[in-house]
């Protein structure tokens, strides 16, 4: 076995001082330490690391190949020839290890690239290949006895299927090389969030549908006290697009959520929480949390929890069906036109195409005002152009992905080079200078910046604070 780079070398310790600095709970600077992991407290640097290594390793590993995935793709490909699907599905898989060496198999010989995580509580999966390929492994899987009561098979006699399986496998046109590679792995949780015990219900427990979430939306603008609309995902989905008023955590990963949901317990107790994520997958697990959490609290009025069903995906997919629907003189006519589809910015996805809108031109939006299409995050580097396109810091052990304009690219970063802050700036350079290669030490400024209002508490989003940002 070849022996590992310096660089991958840096990424591990990185991987492993990052994970352990999320689970650091100690404020006061005269503490030694307090770690809370799996529902354990660990009071010595030791005895947390000895826990991480033994129980977390897959996310370790994830972590590491998460410096190396691509977040941005060049290639002659017409993305027409080929699909993109992402799935998931809560469901008892009774032999996680033989499922999963069936779709390695499979997915092999269609030469289909992407991640597959397998547990026992289910699938979660995101494919891409060119159409046939693809095709094929949707006619497997809607066959296999883990998805059959989902009726997506095309032998189904009702012939809603077809839309009932474009709505669970979310397809959309996009390059076979979107996934450097094809990785299947059996894990502890398709969706790891960290609670032991929590089980996600199957079926349609609070779900509603893109046009009952947009009418809740409106809804939650004209009584702002009584809803409250949740991004379950992370800070850096969130930023370059959200839905508009919605309070976004300013977590670095999913399993940050419970804290997040416990330090801000009050925001929505008694409340209507609309809550969303991409696809459903996050959102889903997170519903079933907050139902636990919220629900057992003595004296507190109840909560009401309901999700968007098949996430920003499939609501930026019915937004587009309206928008048809308007571009006819007769449909437009209609009173339930819609002016504002409440969507700001563009859907953050998990491959090298990084995000997708409304309107891949960029335009995004009707021309009777939806603001849908309109950049809503700036360039980390000057704050001054507005950006929605991430690159990855290049320091060597940081991975953390920054918005940076052409202007700064240009200029500041000539030499192809960019940087996440000057923390992570510098301690490449030195390391340049010294023709060395090290894993950071301390904390970056914008990493430690983040943990700050992670602590702090909600985020909100929407015009009024974008004007209290600008002073009005």
């Amino acid at each position: 076995m070849p022996k590992p780079s310096a660089r991958e070398r840096a990424a591990k310790r990185q991987a492993i001082n990052t994970f352990l600095e999320a689970r650091h709970q100690s404020n006061d600077a005269s503490e030694a330490g307090r770690w809370v992991c799996c529902g354990k407290v660990y009071v010595t640097l030791e005895s947390v690391s000895r826990h991480v290594h033994s129980q977390h390793q897959i996310e370790l590993d994830e972590m590491r190949e998460g410096s190396s995935d691509p977040v941005t793709l060049t290639c002659a490909c017409d993305p027409t020839f080929s699909t993109v699907i992402l799935f998931y599905k809560y469901v008892p898989v009774s032999d996680p290890l033989l499922f999963a060496a069936h779709h390695h198999d499979l997915c092999t010989r269609l030469g289909l690239t992407g991640k597959i995580r397998i547990a026992a509580e289910g699938i979660n999966a995101t494919l891409a290949g060119i159409n046939p390929s693809i095709a094929s492994y949707v006619d497997w899987i809607s066959r296999h006895p883990v998805l059959a009561a989902g009726r997506l098979s095309a032998e189904d006699p009702d012939t809603a299927f077809t839309r009932r399986r474009h709505l669970f496998f979310k397809p959309s046109s996009g390059c076979a090389h979107v996934f450097p590679s094809l990785s299947v792995r059996v894990v502890d949780e398709i969706c790891p969030l960290g609670v032991p015990g929590l089980r996600v219900k199957e079926g349609a427990d609070g779900k509603v549908s893109p046009a009952e979430f947009f009418g809740l939306l409106k809804k939650a603008r004209e009584n702002p006290g009584e809803y409250v609309c949740l991004d379950t995902r992370n800070y850096y989905e969130s930023r370059i697009g959200r839905f508009d008023g919605a309070l976004c955590p300013p977590i670095r990963r999913f399993g940050a959520f419970p804290d997040f949901v416990e330090r801000n317990r009050a925001a929505w107790e008694g409340k209507t929480v609309l809550a969303y994520c991409t696809g459903g997958i996050r959102c889903e697990k997170a519903t079933a949390y907050l139902r636990q959490s919220l629900s057992h609290t003595e004296g507190a009025l109840r909560t009401k929890i309901l999700m968007l069903d098949g996430g920003i995906h499939n609501y930026l997919e019915w937004v587009k069906e309206q928008q048809q629907l308007q571009s006819d003189p007769v449909s437009a006519t209609r009173s339930s036109a819609i002016i504002d589809s409440l969507w700001r910015g563009r859907n953050y996805i998990f491959d090298a195409r990084q995000s997708l809108g409304l309107d891949e031109k960029g335009k995004g939006g009707w021309e009777n005002g939806d603001d849908a299409g309109v950049i809503i995050s700036w360039c980390q580097i000057c704050a001054v152009t507005r950006e929605d396109r991430y690159t990855k810091c290049a320091g060597a052990s940081c991975h953390l992905l920054v918005l940076c304009c052409d202007e700064c690219r240009a200029g500041r970063y000539a030499d192809g080079k960019v940087f996440c802050c000057e923390v992570c700036e510098r301690w490449e350079r030195e390391g340049e200078e010294q023709g060395v290669i090290r894993a950071r030490k301390e904390m970056c400024r914008c990493e430690r910046e983040r943990k700050e209002e992670e602590r702090r508490g909600m985020v909100r989003t929407g015009v009024e604070v974008e004007m209290e940002a600008l002073g009005g």
